[in-house]
């Protein structure tokens, strides 16, 4: 995990690095710089606000999955105790 961590920070200042790069080149040949890092940071708040929504969105068919899990695994639990005490379970989906 360290060395993920690591790669991704190293790729982060690469990123940076190259956009002050544009930046300098641009406002030397253009006479204006581009704002590219100032780019990159709203592209990132986009795209993290982007799946913090899709994952909102997502939740309600995620906790119906789980209540049905945990509906399955009490069925579950509930035949093996009625088994222990010698009766039958008859368990619908």
């Amino acid at each position: 995990m360290l060395a993920t961590r690591a790669a991704g920070a190293a790729a982060l200042a690469a990123l940076f690095l190259a956009a002050t790069l544009v930046d300098a080149v641009c406002a030397r040949t253009l006479g204006a710089p581009p704002a590219a890092v100032s780019l990159l940071l709203a592209t990132g708040f986009v795209s993290t606000a982007a799946r913090q929504v899709s994952s909102l969105v997502r939740m309600p068919a995620l906790a119906r999955a789980l209540a049905a899990e945990r509906r399955a695994l009490r069925a579950l639990l509930e035949e093996g105790d009625d088994r222990e005490k010698g009766g039958t379970v008859v368990v619908t989906v």
